[in-house]
């Protein structure tokens, strides 16, 4: 693996019709906010990922509000990941 490989980049938690943006990282800790606009579903959000001191784990938290054609959106998420072992 190379070392950028390695880097965390949020922007790969942008799918279709969303946009990450205003990243910042301190320490350990990178947030960012996220937009999306798709099929008439608006959301704007932030994403915030903390790597772990020994770099073996991470967690991640996704919050975000808006709107969709059946009413106001408010969806959140914490996700945790763990390197099991070499590749």
């Amino acid at each position: 693996m190379t070392e950028a490989e390695t880097k965390l980049d949020l922007s790969d938690f942008a799918e279709d019709g969303c946009s990450v943006a205003d990243v910042v990282q301190a320490g350990n800790t990178v947030t960012a906010t996220l937009s999306c606009n798709n099929d008439g579903m608006l959301l704007n959000g932030t994403i915030t990922t903390t790597v772990a001191g020994d770099g073996n784990s991470a967690t991640t938290t996704i919050a975000a509000d808006g709107s969709s054609p059946m009413g106001p959106v408010s969806m959140s998420g914490d996700f945790t990941g763990t390197r099991l072992g070499g590749c």
